[in-house]
C-alpha cells in the first residue's frame, strides 16, 4: 500500500503480529520487514512494544549525512566520467568541521556524470549530474548552514577544479541533512544509519532477524550496510531469514502415518529381513 503511513507494530505473545495504519487499517502478518532505518524503531516510532526490537549500540552513533545536488546542465569540462571525486587540501579542514556539526571548510566533492560510463562519450545537451557533500547529521547540524553557504561553498570549490555548470543549477535541486530527516523519519537524515567509523562498528549494525520474533530489517541501516547493492542484499537476507525460520517451525499438527515403508531404527544396529534369509 503506496504513501500509507504505518503507525506501530503490534506484538501478540513476544511476537510481531499486525502492522497498524495511521487510517486505522490492522494488517495481520505472520512477518513483517521493516525498510527504514533501525533507529526510528528504537526511538518508538512503531510504537513502544517494538522499540526493543533493535538496541541502542546498533543505532548509536549516527553516520554522516550529506547535501546532495541533482540537476541537468552542461559542464565546462569534457573529461569527465560517470564516478569523478574532487578532494580537498586537508581532511581535518573537513572532518573537523563536520565533527562540530558545521559543513565543511575546504570540502571532497563527488560528481556523478550520470550519463556518462560503459565507454560512451559526453551526450549531446544538456546531462543529468549529482553531486554530494558530507555533512553533519540534522540533529548536530548548526541551523544556519542551509542554503546559500551551502551552494557558495559547492560550486565555487568546483569552479576552482575548472568544474562549472550552464545553466547554474536552481536552489531547489538541493537536499540537505533535514530533508533526508524528513524523507526518512528516526534517521536524523544519517545516511549510512549507524556510523561505520571504529574497527567493531560493522560487527554493532544489527542484521536481518531483529530481537522481536517476527520482525526483520532491511536496508542501508541494516547488515551489511548503505549503498544500493549492500541494502539490495540486506533485502534477500530478510527474505532468506524468513524461509529458514518458517521451514524451522511446523505449522501442521502431529499425527500418526499409517502404512509407509518400514525403516530401521538409526541407533540400532541394521538386521537382515526374512526375506533375505536363506
Amino acid at each position: 500500500r503506496y504513501n500509507a503511513h504505518a503507525a506501530r507494530i503490534e506484538v501478540q505473545g513476544g511476537c510481531a503480529a499486525a502492522v497498524h495504519l495511521a487510517c486505522g487499517t490492522r494488517l495481520a502478518a505472520d512477518a513483517v520487514v521493516f525498510n527504514g532505518d533501525p533507529a526510528a524503531l528504537h526511538r518508538g516510532h512503531l510504537g513502544q512494544s517494538a522499540r526493543g526490537a533493535v538496541p541502542a549500540p546498533a543505532v548509536a552513533p549516527r553516520s554522516l549525512s550529506a547535501q546532495v545536488w541533482a540537476f541537468a546542465a552542461r559542464p565546462s569540462r569534457a573529461d569527465l566520467v560517470h564516478h569523478n571525486v574532487f578532494f580537498g587540501p586537508d581532511p581535518a579542514l573537513e572532518f573537523g568541521p563536520l565533527a562540530a556539526g558545521a559543513l565543511p571548510r575546504a570540502p571532497t566533492l563527488y560528481v556523478c556524470a550520470q550519463d556518462r560510463g560503459a565507454g560512451l562519450g559526453p551526450p549531446e545537451g544538456p546531462e543529468r549530474f549529482e553531486i554530494i557533500l558530507n555533512a553533519p547529521p540534522a540533529e548536530t547540524a548548526v541551523p544556519e548552514e542551509e542554503d546559500t553557504p551551502c551552494r557558495t561553498l559547492v560550486f565555487e570549490t568546483l569552479a576552482r577544479f575548472g568544474l562549472r555548470f550552464d545553466p547554474a543549477p536552481p536552489d531547489g535541486c538541493a537536499t540537505t541533512a533535514q530533508g533526508f530527516a524528513r524523507l526518512f523519519p528516526g534517521s536524523d537524515g544519517s545516511l549510512y544509519g549507524r556510523s561505520p567509523h571504529g574497527l567493531t562498528a560493522s560487527l554493532q549494525r544489527p542484521t536481518a532477524r531483529s530481537s522481536l520474533p517476527g520482525l526483520y530489517l532491511s536496508g542501508g541501516g541494516a547488515h551489511p550496510g548503505a549503498g544500493i547493492p549492500m541494502a539490495t542484499l540486506s533485502g534477500r537476507h530478510a527474505a532468506e531469514a524468513i524461509l529458514t525460520d518458517r521451514a524451522s517451525t511446523s505449522t501442521s499438527p502431529r499425527t500418526a502415518m499409517h502404512g509407509g515403508m518400514s525403516m530401521p531404527s538409526r541407533t540400532a544396529a541394521a538386521a537382515r529381513s526374512r526375506s533375505s534369509a536363506s
